[in-house]
């Protein structure tokens, strides 16, 4: 394949494969001699590529090894995207977002740390940190329940008065309480969740946040636009 050809290629803006123009190649070849006619060689292929549906451009490295190939004796290669490959999108409300739909402009407004640890979360789980995502949503999750409720002294207690202040149901509650012990058992019992565990955890907590903030705001959009109720008239009867 060689610049202007197209390819097969993971486009994080697309999620999933996706066709890719090449729009530039460049490769190097290396070998090393090991003495006693012994030696190994290999190869990095760079790709510039923009997709063919958003156009977003990234980097794509192949790196072959003649020391690692399958059991008929081919190279394997190593693949590796710049910026890395992501398993998800982040939440379309991590940036500002309007749910007012052209009536009253009404955006939506989150703290702070709300998207700088959430961002900092998917970069960690691009990058195949797992213990550090789950850590991170762990922390998020602490830092939005003192957000509403002040600090009560100790995570059960910030629980329970987030749970009497209507934040979350009881059965909101153990979830809550599972997807907190995975990034506890993360910090202090070397626990390394899975790309899937990080995932089903970020579900969750996204969902708390979603209900919030989001989900509050787009009500009182929809609130706005729904006519009142005609006043009903009065008869000689009434």
């Amino acid at each position: 394949m060689e610049q202007g050809d197209i390819v097969k290629a993971h486009c994080n803006r697309c999620s999933g494969d996706r066709n890719h123009f090449i729009i530039h190649v460049h490769e190097e070849e290396w070998s090393e001699d090991l003495g006693d006619e012994a030696f190994i060689s290999g190869k990095d292929r760079y790709e510039l590529l923009k997709c063919a549906g958003c156009g977003d451009v990234r980097l794509r490295h192949a790196n072959w090894f003649s020391e690692h190939e399958d059991e008929r004796g081919k190279p394997i290669p190593t693949i590796t995207y710049y910026p890395p490959a992501s398993i998800r999108r982040e939440p379309a409300w991590l940036s500002s977002v309007d749910v007012s739909h052209g009536v009253n402009v009404h955006i939506v407004w989150m703290p702070e740390y709300v998207s700088r640890l959430l961002r900092e979360v998917y970069i960690a789980l691009q990058n195949d940190c797992c213990s550090i995502a789950a850590m991170g949503i762990r922390a998020l999750l602490e830092r939005l329940m003192i957000e509403h409720v002040d600090d009560q002294g100790s995570f059960s207690a910030n629980l329970d008065t987030f749970e009497k202040a209507g934040y979350v149901g009881g059965r909101q509650r153990g979830i809550i309480e599972t997807t907190l012990e995975v990034g506890h058992a993360s910090v202090h019992r070397n626990y390394n969740p899975t790309r899937q565990d990080v995932a089903q955890v970020l579900d969750i907590a996204e969902n708390i946040i979603e209900s919030i903030y989001v989900s509050a705001e787009q009500a009182k959009a929809l609130k706005k636009r729904i006519p009142p109720r005609a006043k009903r008239k009065k008869t000689t009867d009434d």
